[in-house]
């Protein structure tokens, strides 16, 4: 199994430097989502054997650890993306020994699968997470989701990135991209924590919730520093000009990597992020 990790990671370092910037993003992401999804996917309990869809797949990365963990199952990744489609495929073929996976071009709205064609969906940062995929996207899942089927959905939940500096890290938190994909002026029931009861709504039961860490501990490889590099861009303005000069003078040190403060270089650096995973059976 640790080979197949391994050929997977090269196969996705390749893509760190893409031109296109929301592939670059994915790719670098892998390295902070892996051991998470690995603890996460055998607890889960799927059924053996079963069939099931990871809905907003990306560029495939959930998908294929899914498949190396969990070789007895049929997996299809579904994106709006045909450009992510075509890079999953690629990854997925530098794989063997692991599960079925196909990819397809769908969206969360209309996934193109047939009624009650899996068994279990997954879908990770994508349904009752991103803007405009609540309710539809919930009654879509559950369309797709055969009798007693399970709908998985993970989302990020908070981060702790900026270790001694928390009260920084708060301010930068208290931002529009800092609270993205939720908005401002977003109603407060669209917010993926309370996705429960829009599960419970579109007639899902036996509806559960855990949340899940990931520490990140340095010294950082090459691979992890590039991943927390771009969720530091990710996450928080370059320039964020809602905070004081004082704060942005000492954010500007913490994130450039010629300073002497650069965070990323402390050999004892320490933080974590959550995600919490909410379970519902159709």
């Amino acid at each position: 199994m640790q080979n197949q990790f391994n050929r997977l990671q090269d196969a996705v370092s390749a893509y760190w430097y893409d031109e296109d910037t929301y592939v670059k993003s994915l790719a670098r992401s892998h390295t902070l989502r892996r051991d998470l999804l690995k603890e996460l996917i055998p607890v889960l309990n799927l059924p053996a054997g079963s069939s099931g869809v990871d809905m907003g797949c990306g560029i495939g990365l959930a998908t294929s650890i899914m498949s190396i963990c969990r070789p007895d199952l049929t997996i299809t990744g579904v994106d709006v993306s045909d450009k992510f489609i075509r890079i999953s495929q690629k990854i997925s073929n530098d794989l063997t020994g692991t599960g079925q996976i196909r990819f397809q071009q769908g969206s969360a709205l209309d996934c193109g699968l047939g009624d009650g064609a899996a068994d279990w969906l997954f879908s990770m940062d994508c349904v009752g997470f991103s803007p405009g995929l609540g309710r539809q996207a919930i009654d879509e899942a559950r369309r797709v989701l055969a009798g007693n089927g399970q709908v998985i959905l993970a989302a990020w939940s908070s981060q702790m990135i900026l270790p001694g500096y928390p009260m920084l890290e708060a301010r930068l938190n208290a931002s529009k991209q800092g609270i993205a994909p939720f908005e401002e002026t977003a109603d407060p029931s669209d917010h993926f924590m309370r996705i429960r009861q829009v599960l419970s709504q579109a007639g899902f039961s036996q509806i559960r919730t855990r949340t899940v860490v990931q520490d990140i501990t340095g010294p950082l490889d090459k691979p992890m520093r590039l991943a927390m590099q771009d969720l530091i861009r990710m996450r928080w303005p370059r320039n964020p000009d809602h905070l004081l000069r004082d704060d942005q003078d000492l954010f500007q040190e913490l994130i450039d990597d010629t300073s002497s403060r650069y965070i990323l270089n402390d050999p004892y650096y320490q933080g974590f992020f959550t995600y919490t995973v909410v379970t519902a059976r159709k």
